[in-house]
């Protein structure tokens, strides 16, 4: 895009900003350990993933959520 710097700015910051509102997870490291219990369930196993899940301090409800009900997953 050619032109003024600050307009790039202004304009690359506005549409920041716009991403970060329609971001559904607020928490991105608890997305993260998600994402990696996720993938051990579909390696080790449900069980070891829900451990895994559960020593990371992750709430029960995601848990069984995304492990146990795979249709009930949020969208990445």
């Amino acid at each position: 895009m050619p032109g003024n710097r600050s307009r790039k700015r202004k304009y690359l910051e506005k549409y920041q900003h716009r991403t970060q509102q329609l971001s559904r997870r607020a928490d991105q490291i608890t997305r993260m350990l998600v994402d990696i219990g996720v993938h051990y369930a579909s390696t080790l196993g449900a069980s070891k993933a829900a451990l895994f899940l559960r020593v990371k301090n992750v709430s029960e409800s995601v848990i069984a959520r995304v492990l146990h009900r795979a249709q009930k997953r949020r969208k990445p």
